[in-house]
């Protein structure tokens, strides 16, 4: 799941850079980098909220609880990203990268019903039911292709 989280907290960093000022105006390389790096960092109560997920041993109810909780922290990442005006060479990815997230975001939407009705519980069920998904390898796929063309995502 990390780097589902690591793609959206990127992406999500080119808004978390929050640079207001620059809202609506493009960024540089350089300053859409720095608000990756700065995304990357809010991005650990979401990571934090996956582990314990997939890894703990929570009620139903906690389950459930904590899924909303992710969900948030998700959407909340994403919007960010939608605030961005990223670099004309890579406003295109940034686009495809959104579709994918708003997509993978919306099933772990979805996915708080089928905790919620006992459908499936969390830990390697729910891990199955919200990694690996289309959606993601889509998103993924487009920081990729940022990369290429000399962008740092995922690290220099």
């Amino acid at each position: 799941m990390r780097p589902f989280l690591a793609a959206i907290a990127s992406l999500l960093v080119a808004v978390g850079c929050g640079s207001q000022e620059n809202a609506g105006e493009r960024l540089t390389k350089a300053e859409y980098q720095d608000a990756i790096r700065n995304v990357l960092q809010t991005s650990q109560p979401a990571d934090r909220l996956f582990s314990e997920l997939v890894g703990g041993d929570l009620s139903q109810d906690g389950c459930a609880s904590k899924l909303r909780e992710f969900h948030a922290e998700l959407e909340e990442i994403v919007d960010e990203v939608e605030t961005i005006s990223p670099p004309e060479d890579v406003a295109d990815l940034q686009a495809e990268f959104l579709a994918g997230a708003h997509d993978s975001v919306d099933v772990v939407g979805k996915t708080i019903d089928r905790v919620e009705t006992g459908e499936i519980s969390c830990g390697e069920q729910l891990n199955r039911a919200i990694y690996g998904l289309a959606s993601t390898e889509r998103a993924e796929r487009a920081l990729y292709r940022i990369e290429s063309k000399g962008y740092f995502i995922f690290g220099e």
